[in-house]
């Protein structure tokens, strides 16, 4: 096996697939990494989803009828696929890979706001309504029977769905069109409500482009299927001749935060005149996922990080994902609470005969630390740390990860480290800047922070309500901040994302103190921001089908905003 071009998490499952069967069936139940495909039956090979990193002119025709190998169409520097453990090296020793990950779990990160930033009278003005451009909604799918997008959404295409051929980006789902549509439910309300905010046609709650037309993917909430996604919007509208703007209110942080990653290649690669993608920049602003080190040569830093029981009380793993630059070396320990410590590790050899992970035993949990050399998409070096708890674990513990200096290629290394999977830094070392991961780290990529426009409202039940965790008038707590690792600003703007009221999914279930009516319900966060700014840029395209997303953030006005790693050019405005 060639584990230079596994990334470091499809390396560890390698691992355990090599060991046995069992273990990683039991891997793949507790749905920790959800790219893989639980064999059922152990006649039958366990597979994995995959996103790859090709050359451009990469051709896989000499894979084809490889019955443990499906590659998707869609894609020149990246592409989505299905692989056996069986096959997996014979994909990895094909000349146009460059490097294999498994799908990785993304997360989903209104009434006053359009008037708070001038959206009713511009559109009046200009008599702009979004119509003739396409709005492609990649998140939790739409409740077709509202009448907020009576008649303008196009196609469905709802990657869940059992029993379908899917489409040319991806051989799975089922597309719907027309009447149709309506099979495809959105269990969670979140996409409908994005899509309101973008293009609803609500009288009282319109939406920022209500004339736009909708092409809808409801995603299985894994960068693969969203990358697929991503360039199944763009084919349609190509298809169609129209302009089209993808709104993605998602996102993860298993990223190298730098806009080398697959997903951000896919959006550069798709992105130009007429194609505009805009990105939530996440809801992490407070949540300390972050921590900075800079050991001297022999120093060593300590993190502490707090692992808490997930939201219904289950002890879920914990990663770390770390990035250095790659003329750098450091080593990594990690600490359990009783004191348990696992030897330093640097980096090991990855080529063909190399393993860059190891595997440790802390009590009865088990850890995993990967670190391989550089990395082919920018060169740096990548720590990857798993922890995987015991069956019967409960309760929150701390864990120390600690990082020893050994080489800088200037006085200090810096080694910026997320946690993953409900774990919190603490100390010194904690930080709440670099907190935006993909996809809004894409550099070409319009990525959102949320503003506060409204802080009341009304319930359901005629109850005064109130966000008093929410400043009025200024940047929201909860947004995530940049800049990226390397130092590009990020977010490129702000727009409004608190207590946005928008269209409710008659298939989803909200608290009653979030819903406006039966049709409607209010609710937060970047992913609310990110289709405010979509519809905008859809009145924008409608005007002029040409304008890149360069040409997009020249054309908006912004209002003056305090700091760039929170507002990026400021809060979108229209005088």
């Amino acid at each position: 096996m060639d584990y230079s071009k596994l990334a470091p998490s499809l390396a560890m499952a390698f691992d355990e697939y090599a060991e046995g069967r069992e273990a990683l069936a039991d891997h793949v139940q507790e749905d920790q990494m959800p790219g893989f495909v639980a064999p059922r039956d152990f006649a039958k090979p366990a597979r994995v989803v995959v996103t790859l990193d090709c050359s451009p002119d990469a051709d896989f025709s000499d894979l084809e009828g490889t019955a443990g190998i499906q590659i998707n169409d869609g894609g020149s520097r990246v592409r989505t696929a299905i692989v056996s453990f069986d096959d997996l090296a014979r994909l990895a020793e094909h000349p146009g890979v460059e490097r294999i990950a498994p799908a990785q779990r993304v997360r989903p990160l209104m009434d006053v706001a359009p008037g708070a930033v001038g959206i009713p009278g511009f559109r009046t003005k200009n008599h702009l309504t979004g119509k003739g451009v396409i709005i492609g909604v990649v998140d939790s799918g739409i409740d077709a029977g509202h009448p907020a997008f009576a008649g303008r959404i196009l196609r469905i295409w709802d990657q869940e769905a059992r029993g379908g051929a899917g489409v040319p980006e991806g051989r799975y789902g089922i597309e719907y069109t027309g009447a149709d549509l309506v099979k495809s439910k959105d269990d969670d309300g979140h996409g409908t409500h994005v899509a309101g905010i973008a293009a609803g046609s609500d009288s009282k709650y319109q939406g920022v482009a209500p004339e736009a037309e909708l092409v809808v993917v409801k995603t299985d909430m894994t960068n693969a299927g969203v990358i697929d996604g991503i360039q199944y919007v763009f084919r349609v509208a190509r298809d169609l001749g129209k302009a089209a703007v993808v709104n993605l209110s998602l996102g993860a942080h298993g990223d190298p935060h730098d806009g080398t990653d697959s997903m951000s290649k896919a959006i550069d690669d798709e992105s130009g005149p007429g194609s505009i993608v805009c990105c939530a920049a996440g809801n992490e602003g407070e949540d300390n996922i972050h921590a900075q080190l800079a050991p001297e040569p022999g120093e060593v830093l300590r993190v502490l990080c707090l692992h808490s029981p997930d939201r219904d009380g289950v002890v879920q793993e914990l990663w770390f994902n770390g990035w250095y630059a790659g003329g750098d070396r450091v080593e990594v320990a990690l600490a359990a609470p009783d004191g348990l410590t696992t030897p330093f590790q640097g980096v090991l050899p990855n080529g063909p005969l190399g393993n860059p992970n190891k595997a440790y035993r802390l009590g009865d949990w088990r850890a995993q630390i990967a670190t391989p050399g550089r990395d082919s998409r920018n060169g740096d070096h990548q720590i990857t740390v798993r922890l995987r708890p015991p069956a019967n674990a409960t309760g929150s513990r701390t864990w120390t990860l600690l990082v020893r200096g050994k080489e800088a290629a200037n006085q200090r290394t810096r080694v910026d480290v997320w946690a993953l999977g409900d774990g919190s830094f603490s100390g010194p070392h904690a930080r709440n800047s670099m907190t935006i991961g993909a996809p809004g780290t894409a550099t070409t990529a319009i990525t959102v922070a949320a503003s506060t426009t409204k802080t009341r409202w009304t319930d359901i039940d005629g109850t005064s309500r109130e966000a008093s965790w929410l400043p009025p008038d200024s940047i929201a707590p909860f947004s995530s901040m940049g800049p990226r690792r390397d130092g590009k600003a990020k977010p490129d703007l702000t727009a409004p994302g608190a207590m946005i009221v928008s269209a409710q999914s008659r298939d989803s279930k909200h608290s009653r103190r979030w819903m406006i009516d039966q049709k409607h319900v209010a609710l937060q966060g970047t992913s609310m921001a990110a289709p405010f700014a979509a519809g905008a840029v859809a009145l924008l395209l409608s005007q002029d089908e040409s304008l890149d997303p360069g040409k997009v953030l020249s054309t908006f006005t912004y209002k003056q905003k305090p700091d760039g790693d929170t507002w990026g050019r400021g809060l979108i405005d229209f005088p």
